[in-house]
This record gives C-alpha cells, sequence and structure tokens, in this order.
C-alpha cells in the first residue's frame, strides 16, 4: 500500500507539472495581431508591464499593456540594463576623438595595480577588449558589484576584482560580464576628474536631448512616473528593485522611457541630426556616429561566431542592422533597428534628417530577463506584414516553474524521510547499503551545494541574478541530505540493536 501511495502522489506531481508547464508554454496558442500575442505572452510569462514603440515609414507607434490593465506612457521610466553601456561606449569615442583615450590604451596605464592573469602568465586587457565584452573576465567578479553605494565602492570593487584569473585570452571571444564596464568608468572617471554618472549626464544625456533619461533613481526627479521593477518566486509576482551604485551603474544604471529610446535609435541611424544644437553637437555626433562603424570590435565576429559588439551595440551580419539588449534581475529591453545605408561617419554627420532609419522597435519589459526579444520578434512580423506570431518559448518564469516542481518533490522527499526515521523497520539496511546510500547523499549535496560555481557564480550572485527558486532548491537540498543522513544512520543503528549487537563487546549475543 505504501510503494502504491507513492506512485500515486508522483504521478499526480508530475502531471500536475506537465498542465501547469503546457498552459505556461501556450502550446498550440494562436493570435490573430500583435497586441493579441503580446497579451498572451505577458500572461504567460508574468510580466507586470509592457511598453513598446513601432518605427515603420517615418512614423512611430506606442503601445503598452500590463497585467493590471493599466495604462503606461511613452514616458514612463524603465531601468534598462545592458542598454546603458550605449552612454559608456559614447563617451569613450569622444574621449578617443580628443586625443585622451584610445582604443588599445591597457588598463594598467592608468591603474598599474589592476592586473589579470591568464595560466599564470600576467596578461594585458585593452580598452577595446572591455568595451568589446572579450576582455575574458570571470563572471563571478561581477559579486564585486553589489552592495549599498558608498564613497570609493568603485575603487574597494576593482581592488576586489584585481588579480582575477582570466577565462579566455582577451580578444579571441565574446563574454557578456558586467565588470567590463565597471573597468571602463573606473578609467573614464581617472583620466576626467567627475564621476562616471556626472560625466554621462553632462556630455551624452544631456547633448543628445534625452530629457527622461537618468542615471540611477536618485538622480529621477520627483514627479517622473517610474515602472517598478519585478521577478517571480514560485509563480507568485514579487516587486523587486536592485540596489544601483557607483560599481554597477554603468553596466545597468540608466532609467529611460520608450521616447527618449526613439530618439537615440534616430539619432544612431542618422534620422536626427544634432549638430546645430549646441557646440557640444559636433563632437558627440561624430561620437555617436563612430559607434555604426565597428572600427574597434576586439574579435573577429567570423572566427568566434558572435555578432560584433562594442560600446553597448551589436552589429549583425546585415551591415544595415544593429540591436541591444538588456535583461536584466528586475526588467528587460530590446531594440532592434534597419538604417537606410551604410555610411561613412563624415557622411552621417553631414547628412539631412529623416533619411537614416527604416524601421525599429523597442521593447520595454518589468519583469526579471522578461522575454523582450520575443515580442520584439512578434514586432518585428508585424512590420513584415506576417501573422505567424510566436507565442511558445521558454522564458525565465519557464526556469521559475521547473524548478518550484523540483522544490516541491525535495520538500516530499524530506517529509518521506522524516516519516522513514519515525518508522520501525523489520529489516535494517546491510553495511553495503548503508555505505552506498551515505556516498550518494553526500555526492547529492556536494553537487547541489557547488551549483553556482559550475556557472562561475557566487552565491549572491545566483540569489540576486537568477530564479529564486534556484536558491531554495539548493537550501531544501541540503536539508534533504541531512535527513537522509539521519535515517540511515538510525536505521542502521536499530538493525544492529535488534540483532542483538553489543557495543560493549563489540558482537552479536543472538
Amino acid at each position: 500500500m505504501k510503494i502504491k501511495s507513492r506512485i500515486i502522489v508522483t504521478l499526480l506531481l508530475i502531471l500536475t507539472f506537465i498542465i501547469t508547464l503546457s498552459f505556461h508554454l501556450n502550446i498550440g496558442g494562436s493570435a490573430t495581431s500583435l497586441k493579441e500575442s503580446i497579451s498572451q505572452i505577458i500572461i504567460t510569462h508574468r510580466i507586470p508591464y509592457c511598453n513598446i514603440a513601432l518605427i515603420n515609414n517615418g512614423t512611430v507607434e506606442y503601445e503598452s499593456l500590463s497585467l493590471n490593465g493599466e495604462e503606461l506612457s511613452q514616458n514612463h521610466l524603465f531601468l534598462s540594463g545592458q542598454i546603458t553601456e550605449i552612454l559608456t561606449g559614447i563617451s569613450l569615442n569622444i574621449l578617443f576623438n580628443k586625443g585622451i583615450l584610445s582604443p588599445d590604451d591597457k588598463i594598467t596605464k592608468f591603474y598599474p595595480w589592476l592586473t589579470f592573469n591568464y595560466e599564470n602568465a600576467p596578461v594585458d586587457i585593452t580598452i577595446r577588449q572591455l568595451a568589446s565584452h572579450s576582455s575574458g573576465i570571470p563572471l563571478h567578479t561581477q559579486g564585486e558589484l553589489y552592495g549599498n553605494d558608498y564613497d570609493g565602492m568603485l575603487r574597494t570593487a576593482m581592488h576586489g576584482v584585481s588579480g582575477s584569473t582570466l577565462n579566455f585570452i582577451p580578444g579571441t571571444a565574446y563574454r557578456n560580464v558586467q565588470t567590463d564596464y565597471a573597468i571602463l568608468a573606473f578609467i573614464i572617471e581617472k583620466v576626467t576628474g567627475s564621476t562616471w554618472s556626472e560625466y554621462v549626464t553632462e556630455n551624452v544625456i544631456q547633448p543628445l536631448g534625452l530629457t527622461n533619461t537618468y542615471i540611477g533613481y536618485n538622480s529621477v526627479p520627483k514627479n517622473a512616473k517610474i515602472t517598478g521593477g519585478s521577478r517571480t518566486c514560485a509563480l507568485f509576482i514579487l516587486d523587486y528593485d536592485i540596489k544601483l551604485n557607483s560599481a554597477n551603474s554603468p553596466s545597468k544604471g540608466m532609467l529611460t522611457c520608450s521616447e527618449d529610446l526613439v530618439r537615440l535609435i534616430r539619432i544612431l541611424s542618422g534620422e536626427i541630426n544634432i549638430t546645430q544644437i549646441s557646440e557640444q553637437s559636433r563632437d558627440i555626433s561624430k561620437a555617436v556616429q563612430m559607434l555604426m562603424t565597428n572600427n574597434f570590435c576586439a574579435f573577429s565576429p567570423a572566427e568566434t561566431g558572435s555578432d560584433a559588439y562594442f560600446g553597448g551595440i551589436f552589429f549583425s551580419k546585415d551591415p544595415e542592422t544593429f540591436y541591444l539588449n538588456g535583461e536584466m534581475e528586475n526588467f528587460s529591453t530590446s531594440i532592434r533597428f534597419c538604417t537606410s545605408a551604410n555610411r561613412s561617419v563624415e557622411q552621417n554627420i553631414n547628412q539631412s534628417a529623416n533619411h537614416g532609419i527604416k524601421q525599429g522597435i523597442i521593447v520595454q519589459c518589468s519583469g526579471m530577463k522578461a522575454p523582450s526579444a520575443k515580442i520584439l520578434e512578434n514586432c518585428q512580423k508585424q512590420l513584415d506584414d506576417k501573422d505567424d506570431f510566436l507565442l511558445s518559448f521558454i522564458s525565465t518564469e519557464t526556469l521559475d516553474i521547473i524548478n518550484t516542481f523540483l522544490c516541491i518533490i525535495v520538500i516530499y522527499l524530506c517529509v518521506s524521510n522524516i516519516v522513514s526515521i519515525k518508522a520501525p523497520r523489520k529489516k535494517g539496511y546491510s553495511k553495503i547499503r548503508v555505505v552506498t546510500s551515505i556516498t550518494l547523499t553526500l555526492l547529492y549535496m556536494a553537487c547541489t551545494a557547488l551549483f553556482p560555481f559550475y556557472l562561475d557564480c557566487t552565491y549572491s550572485m545566483i540569489f540576486s541574478e537568477s530564479v529564486l527558486m534556484i536558491t531554495v532548491f539548493i537550501c531544501l537540498s541540503q536539508i534533504l541530505g541531512i535527513i537522509s543522513l539521519c535515517r540511515i544512520i538510525k536505521n542502521r543503528r536499530g538493525a544492529r540493536k535488534k540483532a542483538g549487537y553489543s557495543s560493549v563487546s563489540g558482537s552479536y549475543y543472538s
């Protein structure tokens, strides 16, 4: 009867999991319009808010959707994640043009103590490699970028990063690590005498006319409309806003709205000519358009298989198509735009307005690593007059469901083992079975405890940047292991006593 009960419970759990996952993945779902497809996505993938901007044939259409039916304007602020890096990319180009920095300057030129090694040998990393996410700096160094802000935090974080062993030789691969742009911000502060946030605000954000773009929550006006971030835990939506500071803001600290992002990609594509706005405008216009030439990418896309990247922009194989992605702990932003021609820097600067962009898409979401790229894909289908909208796909919410299911199983096993400890057994485990069970249990505990290190992460990164149920699963796994060990030991002792083993003589007396 006991075995039958376990089989029934197991089948019920599996059936519940399959039904839940099928509903979540929206298998067999269909949509006849873009709005309907996005509505289904935000429901099944638990996205509280979504703002969209579509640019086509010179016109802009804004759309907003939310789980609670609230209407958002195009001025609502979303945290933008990796999109923030474009501010550093433009800043670097300004400093390149002024001769203050060079793409091939080494980190040690500015901070001799900030060193890295590969295979026990010191290795130099250049600005070009940092800006291309091709430095080889390990992912776990991002753990140094967390915490409350204070004076000197960026320097403290860099001291924590210094001396790290690289994952690969700089310039040979692409890997997105926030530490790259923290170091670039540290260098910018060295050569300009200003903080990174001050420099990009005064020299990039304001000259570009991005009137609703800010660095960090502290700089946002009180009357601004801010969309709160969120993440899910066991299928529940939790309000969640990360702690921005001087160390992590260069990689994800920009708050902006869809209206400003429309202006930004129009400037990038050359549709808006800003050379007559201010004295700074020609310098920054040249710096902006330098990003579009892809002259500074540190790795070879043909060799790495990755799209080229520099200063916040991905360059696809199509020379006229560019995109930006910014997935993070509580927000997600995706941008894609196509220019009308692949021009030189000077041509881009001097061209007349309204001739630079063919299509553009901006998607802002307030969920943890929300599938903004999938929503963008559906937007592209709309612009291409297609109606085969993508509705079934795996997202971070999917991982939450899977990990929730695993946690339920582990809880069930914990309860089952506790009952087994108390229940009398007619026959105890043999010595071989005890040794095997203890070995497998310890191996299970070690594998689950070391899970973050398989991903080159720390425990704080797993807790902050990933599905919360992964952290719960790790904790429950250790509890299950301890309970299992107690059950095995108690069962073995009970069997020895029942067999008449004498602890005094060390032998069985019956």
